[in-house]
Protein backbone atom coordinates (compact mmCIF):
# COMPACT_ATOMS: atom_id res chain seq x y z
CA UNK A 1 0.00 0.00 0.00
CA UNK A 2 1.42 3.80 -0.68
CA UNK A 3 1.96 6.20 2.38
CA UNK A 4 -1.04 8.03 0.57
CA UNK A 5 -4.23 6.97 -0.85
CA UNK A 6 -7.46 7.94 -2.61
CA UNK A 7 -10.09 8.37 -0.22
CA UNK A 8 -11.91 4.74 -0.71
CA UNK A 9 -15.44 4.31 1.32
CA UNK A 10 -15.62 0.61 0.84
CA UNK A 11 -12.45 0.88 2.96
CA UNK A 12 -13.33 2.96 5.39
CA UNK A 13 -16.36 0.68 6.34
CA UNK A 14 -14.12 -1.77 6.86
CA UNK A 15 -11.27 -0.32 8.82
CA UNK A 16 -14.21 1.68 11.30
CA UNK A 17 -15.70 -2.11 12.04
CA UNK A 18 -12.14 -3.31 12.52
CA UNK A 19 -11.80 -0.93 15.19
CA UNK A 20 -15.04 -0.93 16.69
CA UNK A 21 -14.88 -4.79 17.05
CA UNK A 22 -10.88 -4.54 18.43
CA UNK A 23 -11.39 -1.58 20.91
CA UNK A 24 -14.82 -1.63 21.64
CA UNK A 25 -14.42 1.30 24.34
CA UNK A 26 -12.83 4.41 24.21
CA UNK A 27 -10.03 4.33 27.06
CA UNK A 28 -8.89 0.76 25.16
CA UNK A 29 -8.83 2.96 21.68
CA UNK A 30 -7.06 5.43 23.25
CA UNK A 31 -4.60 3.71 24.70
CA UNK A 32 -3.52 1.84 21.00
CA UNK A 33 -3.36 5.74 19.31
CA UNK A 34 -1.07 6.54 21.81
CA UNK A 35 0.84 3.56 21.96
CA UNK A 36 1.14 2.57 18.47
CA UNK A 37 0.77 5.84 16.87
CA UNK A 38 2.00 8.20 19.69
CA UNK A 39 -0.98 10.09 18.70
CA UNK A 40 -3.44 11.88 21.69
CA UNK A 41 -7.00 10.50 20.52
CA UNK A 42 -8.07 14.07 22.03
CA UNK A 43 -6.32 15.93 19.38
CA UNK A 44 -8.41 14.19 16.60
CA UNK A 45 -11.76 13.64 18.68
CA UNK A 46 -13.29 14.68 21.75
CA UNK A 47 -15.16 11.71 22.45
CA UNK A 48 -19.26 11.31 23.42
CA UNK A 49 -19.49 8.51 20.78
CA UNK A 50 -17.14 5.86 20.01
CA UNK A 51 -18.25 5.41 15.80
CA UNK A 52 -17.57 9.03 15.27
CA UNK A 53 -14.81 8.80 17.56
CA UNK A 54 -13.14 5.85 15.11
CA UNK A 55 -14.35 8.09 11.90
CA UNK A 56 -12.66 10.87 12.62
CA UNK A 57 -9.37 9.19 13.06
CA UNK A 58 -9.44 7.33 9.87
CA UNK A 59 -10.87 10.26 8.05
CA UNK A 60 -9.74 13.07 9.70
CA UNK A 61 -5.93 11.75 11.01
CA UNK A 62 -5.03 8.68 8.42
CA UNK A 63 -6.05 9.50 5.19
CA UNK A 64 -4.85 13.46 5.54
CA UNK A 65 -1.85 12.14 7.22
CA UNK A 66 -0.78 9.68 4.86
CA UNK A 67 -0.73 7.13 7.57
CA UNK A 68 -3.88 4.66 6.88
CA UNK A 69 -1.00 1.92 6.54
CA UNK A 70 0.61 2.98 10.18
CA UNK A 71 -2.98 3.10 11.28
CA UNK A 72 -4.03 -0.75 10.57
CA UNK A 73 -0.09 -2.21 11.43
CA UNK A 74 -0.63 -0.32 15.30
CA UNK A 75 -4.08 -1.45 15.39
CA UNK A 76 -3.00 -4.66 14.83
CA UNK A 77 0.40 -5.20 16.84
CA UNK A 78 -1.85 -4.03 19.94
CA UNK A 79 -4.56 -6.60 19.16
CA UNK A 80 -2.91 -9.10 16.89
CA UNK A 81 -5.43 -11.89 17.66
CA UNK A 82 -8.16 -9.86 16.97
CA UNK A 83 -9.82 -11.77 13.37
CA UNK A 84 -11.46 -8.91 11.74
CA UNK A 85 -7.68 -7.34 12.34
CA UNK A 86 -5.85 -10.07 10.83
CA UNK A 87 -8.07 -10.37 7.93
CA UNK A 88 -7.35 -6.46 7.38
CA UNK A 89 -4.01 -6.44 8.19
CA UNK A 90 -3.56 -9.16 5.24
CA UNK A 91 -5.48 -7.68 3.18
CA UNK A 92 -4.29 -3.96 3.09
CA UNK A 93 -0.52 -4.60 4.46
CA UNK A 94 0.50 -7.92 3.34
CA UNK A 95 1.76 -11.40 4.90
CA UNK A 96 0.81 -11.57 8.52
CA UNK A 97 4.01 -11.59 10.96
CA UNK A 98 5.11 -15.31 10.93
CA UNK A 99 4.03 -18.06 13.77
CA UNK A 100 7.55 -18.63 15.15
CA UNK A 101 8.66 -21.94 15.98
CA UNK A 102 9.11 -22.91 19.82
CA UNK A 103 11.46 -20.54 21.28
CA UNK A 104 12.48 -18.46 18.47
CA UNK A 105 11.21 -15.33 19.53
CA UNK A 106 13.65 -12.53 20.15
CA UNK A 107 10.73 -10.05 21.95
CA UNK A 108 9.41 -11.47 24.57
CA UNK A 109 7.08 -8.13 25.52
CA UNK A 110 7.13 -6.74 28.89
CA UNK A 111 10.08 -4.92 28.26
CA UNK A 112 12.04 -8.29 28.03
CA UNK A 113 14.27 -8.88 25.45
CA UNK A 114 16.41 -12.10 24.06
CA UNK A 115 19.67 -11.96 22.53
CA UNK A 116 21.37 -14.53 20.67
CA UNK A 117 21.55 -17.93 22.58
CA UNK A 118 20.63 -19.81 19.84
CA UNK A 119 22.10 -23.06 21.07
CA UNK A 120 19.86 -22.50 24.25
CA UNK A 121 16.75 -22.00 22.08
CA UNK A 122 18.03 -25.61 19.77
CA UNK A 123 18.13 -27.30 23.17
CA UNK A 124 14.61 -25.89 24.76
CA UNK A 125 13.11 -26.15 20.77
CA UNK A 126 14.03 -30.24 21.39
CA UNK A 127 13.47 -30.71 24.58
CA UNK A 128 9.84 -29.43 23.77
CA UNK A 129 9.39 -32.18 21.41
CA UNK A 130 9.96 -34.53 23.40
CA UNK A 131 13.89 -35.25 23.37
CA UNK A 132 15.32 -38.31 25.21
CA UNK A 133 16.93 -35.15 26.86
CA UNK A 134 15.13 -33.66 28.86
CA UNK A 135 17.18 -31.35 31.26
CA UNK A 136 19.26 -28.42 30.49
CA UNK A 137 21.98 -26.62 32.66
CA UNK A 138 22.99 -23.19 31.75
CA UNK A 139 26.45 -22.09 32.80
CA UNK A 140 27.14 -18.59 33.32
CA UNK A 141 28.87 -16.12 35.78
CA UNK A 142 26.37 -13.65 38.13
CA UNK A 143 24.79 -11.07 35.93
CA UNK A 144 25.45 -12.42 32.43
CA UNK A 145 21.99 -13.50 31.52
CA UNK A 146 21.12 -16.67 32.81
CA UNK A 147 18.03 -15.65 33.89
CA UNK A 148 16.43 -15.21 30.95
CA UNK A 149 16.56 -18.35 30.05
CA UNK A 150 13.40 -18.78 32.96
CA UNK A 151 11.99 -15.54 30.78
CA UNK A 152 11.92 -17.20 27.84
CA UNK A 153 10.60 -21.10 28.89
CA UNK A 154 7.71 -18.65 30.82
CA UNK A 155 7.02 -16.42 27.56
CA UNK A 156 6.10 -19.85 26.25
CA UNK A 157 4.07 -20.96 29.14
CA UNK A 158 0.48 -20.45 27.46
CA UNK A 159 1.42 -21.28 23.37
CA UNK A 160 2.97 -24.45 24.62
CA UNK A 161 0.62 -25.66 27.39
CA UNK A 162 2.53 -26.24 30.66
CA UNK A 163 3.23 -25.20 33.59
CA UNK A 164 6.04 -23.28 35.48
CA UNK A 165 8.15 -23.42 39.04
CA UNK A 166 10.59 -21.38 39.37
CA UNK A 167 12.77 -21.22 42.47
CA UNK A 168 16.00 -18.63 43.63
CA UNK A 169 18.05 -20.86 45.62
CA UNK A 170 19.60 -17.80 47.01
CA UNK A 171 16.57 -15.50 47.13
CA UNK A 172 13.69 -18.08 47.91
CA UNK A 173 14.66 -20.50 50.46
CA UNK A 174 15.52 -19.63 54.44
CA UNK A 175 19.27 -18.82 55.44
CA UNK A 176 21.04 -22.70 55.77
CA UNK A 177 18.30 -24.13 53.71
CA UNK A 178 18.03 -28.07 53.78
CA UNK A 179 16.73 -29.95 51.07
CA UNK A 180 13.42 -30.43 52.68
CA UNK A 181 12.40 -26.72 52.45
CA UNK A 182 13.44 -26.69 48.86
CA UNK A 183 11.05 -29.94 48.34
CA UNK A 184 8.39 -27.53 49.67
CA UNK A 185 8.80 -24.41 47.62
CA UNK A 186 8.75 -27.16 44.92
CA UNK A 187 5.76 -29.39 45.72
CA UNK A 188 3.81 -26.17 47.22
CA UNK A 189 4.35 -24.29 43.95
CA UNK A 190 2.59 -27.68 42.08
CA UNK A 191 -0.19 -28.02 44.11
CA UNK A 192 0.38 -31.24 45.53
CA UNK A 193 1.16 -32.69 48.94
CA UNK A 194 3.52 -30.97 51.05
CA UNK A 195 2.02 -33.19 54.41
CA UNK A 196 4.06 -35.68 56.36
CA UNK A 197 7.66 -35.24 54.51
CA UNK A 198 10.21 -37.23 56.02
CA UNK A 199 12.30 -35.29 58.78
CA UNK A 200 15.65 -36.29 59.32
CA UNK A 201 16.59 -38.15 62.81
CA UNK A 202 19.63 -39.59 63.62
CA UNK A 203 20.34 -41.36 60.36
CA UNK A 204 23.08 -40.32 57.83
CA UNK A 205 21.89 -37.22 55.67
CA UNK A 206 22.27 -39.01 52.59
CA UNK A 207 20.08 -41.56 53.94
CA UNK A 208 17.53 -39.25 54.55
CA UNK A 209 17.84 -37.50 51.43
CA UNK A 210 16.99 -40.63 49.68
CA UNK A 211 13.96 -41.13 51.82
CA UNK A 212 12.86 -37.50 50.90
CA UNK A 213 13.47 -38.17 47.17
CA UNK A 214 11.52 -41.02 46.87
CA UNK A 215 8.19 -39.58 48.21
CA UNK A 216 9.14 -36.51 46.09
CA UNK A 217 9.56 -38.74 43.14
CA UNK A 218 6.55 -41.15 43.76
CA UNK A 219 4.39 -37.39 43.91
CA UNK A 220 5.96 -36.13 40.41
CA UNK A 221 5.66 -39.41 38.76
CA UNK A 222 1.81 -39.28 39.36
CA UNK A 223 1.33 -36.28 37.61
CA UNK A 224 -1.48 -35.86 35.07
CA UNK A 225 -0.63 -36.56 31.50
CA UNK A 226 -2.40 -33.64 30.16
CA UNK A 227 0.65 -31.10 31.33
CA UNK A 228 4.11 -30.95 31.31
CA UNK A 229 5.93 -29.12 34.41
CA UNK A 230 9.11 -26.76 34.04
CA UNK A 231 11.29 -26.63 37.23
CA UNK A 232 13.31 -24.05 36.73
CA UNK A 233 16.24 -23.55 39.88
CA UNK A 234 18.05 -20.27 39.66
CA UNK A 235 21.40 -19.70 41.46
CA UNK A 236 23.00 -23.17 41.41
CA UNK A 237 26.40 -22.70 41.90
CA UNK A 238 28.11 -25.32 44.11
CA UNK A 239 30.01 -22.34 45.95
CA UNK A 240 26.82 -20.90 47.48
CA UNK A 241 24.54 -23.55 48.04
CA UNK A 242 25.03 -26.29 50.73
CA UNK A 243 26.68 -29.75 49.68
CA UNK A 244 22.79 -31.26 50.41
CA UNK A 245 20.69 -28.89 48.11
CA UNK A 246 23.71 -29.43 45.76
CA UNK A 247 23.57 -33.69 46.18
CA UNK A 248 19.93 -33.40 46.22
CA UNK A 249 19.21 -31.52 42.74
CA UNK A 250 21.93 -33.67 40.81
CA UNK A 251 19.84 -36.55 42.32
CA UNK A 252 16.31 -35.26 41.48
CA UNK A 253 17.70 -34.86 37.64
CA UNK A 254 19.05 -37.96 37.45
CA UNK A 255 14.74 -38.96 38.10
CA UNK A 256 13.78 -36.18 36.05
CA UNK A 257 15.91 -37.80 32.64
CA UNK A 258 14.85 -41.06 33.82
CA UNK A 259 11.32 -41.74 35.30
CA UNK A 260 9.32 -38.57 35.43
CA UNK A 261 7.91 -38.11 32.02
CA UNK A 262 5.61 -35.23 32.77
CA UNK A 263 9.14 -33.08 34.33
CA UNK A 264 11.41 -30.57 32.64
CA UNK A 265 14.63 -29.26 34.70
CA UNK A 266 16.73 -26.24 34.62
CA UNK A 267 19.87 -25.44 36.49
CA UNK A 268 21.11 -22.28 35.85
CA UNK A 269 24.16 -21.00 36.94
CA UNK A 270 25.97 -24.59 37.41
CA UNK A 271 29.78 -24.02 37.59
CA UNK A 272 30.84 -27.84 37.66
CA UNK A 273 31.34 -30.48 35.56
CA UNK A 274 28.23 -32.99 34.76
CA UNK A 275 28.10 -36.28 36.81
CA UNK A 276 28.84 -39.43 34.45
CA UNK A 277 25.44 -40.73 34.67
CA UNK A 278 24.01 -37.50 33.57
CA UNK A 279 26.31 -37.16 30.62
CA UNK A 280 24.18 -37.62 27.16
CA UNK A 281 20.83 -36.90 28.88
CA UNK A 282 21.35 -33.33 29.98
CA UNK A 283 21.95 -29.98 27.14
CA UNK A 284 24.57 -27.93 28.37
CA UNK A 285 24.29 -24.30 27.26
CA UNK A 286 27.36 -22.08 27.89
CA UNK A 287 26.65 -18.20 27.72
CA UNK A 288 28.78 -15.89 25.57
CA UNK A 289 28.50 -12.21 24.73
CA UNK A 290 26.31 -11.38 21.95
CA UNK A 291 28.37 -9.97 18.61
CA UNK A 292 27.00 -7.27 16.92
CA UNK A 293 25.89 -9.64 13.84
CA UNK A 294 23.67 -11.34 17.04
CA UNK A 295 22.23 -7.32 17.96
CA UNK A 296 20.98 -6.77 14.21
CA UNK A 297 19.78 -10.45 13.77
CA UNK A 298 17.87 -9.71 17.14
CA UNK A 299 16.41 -6.23 15.78
CA UNK A 300 15.61 -8.06 12.64
CA UNK A 301 13.65 -10.43 14.08
CA UNK A 302 11.90 -8.14 16.88
CA UNK A 303 10.27 -6.22 13.80
CA UNK A 304 9.33 -9.36 12.27
CA UNK A 305 7.85 -10.36 15.15
CA UNK A 306 6.13 -7.35 15.54
CA UNK A 307 4.81 -6.82 11.76
CA UNK A 308 6.50 -3.99 11.40
CA UNK A 309 8.43 -2.78 8.02
CA UNK A 310 12.19 -4.36 8.37
CA UNK A 311 14.55 -1.84 7.50
CA UNK A 312 17.94 -3.14 6.51
CA UNK A 313 19.83 0.20 6.98
CA UNK A 314 17.43 1.21 10.36
CA UNK A 315 18.62 -2.00 11.90
CA UNK A 316 22.42 -1.80 11.29
CA UNK A 317 22.33 1.52 12.42
CA UNK A 318 20.53 0.38 15.71
CA UNK A 319 22.87 -2.47 16.45
CA UNK A 320 25.79 -0.37 15.58
CA UNK A 321 24.66 2.00 18.32
CA UNK A 322 23.84 -0.63 21.01
CA UNK A 323 27.29 -2.69 20.42
CA UNK A 324 29.58 0.35 20.31
CA UNK A 325 28.32 1.03 24.31
CA UNK A 326 28.95 -2.17 25.64
CA UNK A 327 31.63 -2.66 27.77
CA UNK A 328 32.53 -6.01 27.79
CA UNK A 329 34.78 -5.98 30.52
CA UNK A 330 31.86 -4.87 33.07
CA UNK A 331 31.03 -7.43 34.82
CA UNK A 332 26.86 -6.30 34.41
CA UNK A 333 27.68 -6.37 30.86
CA UNK A 334 24.72 -7.85 29.95
CA UNK A 335 22.34 -6.03 31.65
CA UNK A 336 23.64 -3.01 30.38
CA UNK A 337 23.30 -4.75 26.75
CA UNK A 338 19.72 -5.49 27.35
CA UNK A 339 19.01 -1.69 28.58
CA UNK A 340 20.93 -0.37 25.36
CA UNK A 341 18.52 -2.37 23.12
CA UNK A 342 14.96 -1.49 25.29
CA UNK A 343 15.72 2.05 24.66
CA UNK A 344 16.47 1.46 20.97
CA UNK A 345 13.18 -0.39 20.98
CA UNK A 346 11.22 2.39 22.62
CA UNK A 347 12.23 4.89 19.82
CA UNK A 348 10.86 2.17 16.88
CA UNK A 349 7.96 2.23 18.97
CA UNK A 350 7.77 -1.26 20.00
CA UNK A 351 8.40 -1.26 23.36
CA UNK A 352 5.64 -2.50 25.68
CA UNK A 353 4.51 -2.55 29.36
CA UNK A 354 5.36 -4.60 31.49
CA UNK A 355 2.81 -7.50 31.21
CA UNK A 356 0.94 -8.53 34.69
CA UNK A 357 0.01 -12.06 33.63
Amino acid sequence: MPASIPYDNIMVGEIQDALLEAFPTRVSLEEMTQRRLNVPLDTISTGGNLRIDVFRLITEWAYPAGKVEALIQGAYTHKSDNPKLRGLYGKYIGALPVDLPPYARCYLGAGVVFVNRNSLRRALSSIHTHSVKTALIVRGKPRSGRTWTHWLIRHEMKRLGYNLVWVDLLDDLPPEPTPADLALVILGSMGLNVQDLPVQGEESADRWVLRLLTRIVGQLQTLPNDKTWWIVIDGFSRGAIPPTIYDFLMRLAAHIVNSIPRCRLALLGYDDTVPAKLTGLIYLDEITPPTQGDIEAFFRCALQEQGLVVNEEVIRAAANEVYTRIDFADAEHMTITNELIKETLDRLGILEEPDET
